[in-house]
């Protein structure tokens, strides 16, 4: 099981802005299109231009700065 944060936009000049949340089982399996049809589904398909998935476990915390 994967945990991702899904940003998209409506218009190239416009910051991608957070949607929520997508947790999506088996992904090893589903693809980048599987991905793609499941974060439609949660988010809808109204009239985004971009769409991304970004795992969790890609991002890096920087506040507080982690100890080494």
């Amino acid at each position: 099981m994967t945990d991702y944060l899904v940003f998209a936009r409506k218009a190239y000049d416009q910051p991608l802005e957070l949607l929520g949340p997508l947790r999506v089982e088996g992904e090893a399996e589903l693809g980048a299109k599987g991905l793609a049809e499941r974060a439609h589904g949660q988010f809808g398909r109204e009239d985004w231009i971009e769409m991304i998935a970004i795992p969790r476990s890609a991002i890096a915390q920087v506040i507080p700065v982690p100890e080494a």
